[in-house]
């Protein structure tokens, strides 16, 4: 598929062309900085999300602007499991940014679903992994807690951040917390004001 006929694509079209490129090329194409670095986008909350393509002239027309000195970059399955998902953490980029295509947006998912949408199969590192106690007290049970992390994941790969806590409310409704405002008051106190900061600033606290 050319360029143009790409753009002509909607959002959720090009978002399921590219996961499909890269599902059958087993490739995934990122943009390099002169000195190494790959190209990160934000989102609303100001959170990095590391832009991807499953085509290298998609990849290209991107080279342009503040991205005019990068360089189309392409990644075997494995190759992005050793190389880029360690550094993601590092770097707290939860998210991935798919076919960013200047004025046409691309489609943010976190790294769980896109792994999943590709069949990649990953072990998760320590900083995702349940541990029997808390790190600090909560007040929520530790299980609904993990939940949360676990659902916002999800959801913020789908509908992104809007700047509240829409998302986290939800999910604690929906689970009969019935402390809901001691339990938003105590997100908020460990840094998280809104749904994407639930994980920056809240999960690394906890597990």
């Amino acid at each position: 598929m050319t360029t143009e006929e790409f753009l002509k694509l909607d959002l959720v079209e090009r978002f399921e062309q590219s996961i499909q490129v890269m599902k059958d090329t087993k490739t995934i194409w990122l943009l390099k900085n002169h000195d190494g670095r790959y190209t990160v986008s934000y989102d609303d909350c100001g959170c990095m999300m590391l832009c991807v393509w499953g085509d290298d002239n998609h990849a290209r027309y991107n080279c342009r602007d503040e991205w005019k000195d990068t360089t189309p970059t392409a990644l075997s399955f494995d190759d992005f499991i050793s190389k880029i998902f360690p550094i993601l953490g590092v770097g707290n980029i939860k998210s991935v940014f798919v076919s960013y295509m200047g004025e046409f947006p691309g489609m943010e998912i976190s790294i769980a679903d896109f792994f999943e949408k590709l069949g990649i199969e990953y072990v998760a590192n320590d900083e995702e992994e349940v541990c029997d106690e808390p790190k600090i007290s909560a007040p929520i049970d530790i299980k609904l807690l993990y939940g949360l992390f676990g659902y916002l994941k999800k959801k913020l790969g789908t509908e992104g951040c809007k700047n509240d806590l829409r998302l986290s409310v939800a999910y604690l409704k929906e689970n009969g917390v019935e402390n809901l405002d001691e339990v938003v008051d105590w997100l908020k106190s460990n840094g998280g004001y809104c749904d994407c900061e639930v994980l920056m600033n809240v999960e690394p606290q906890v597990r």
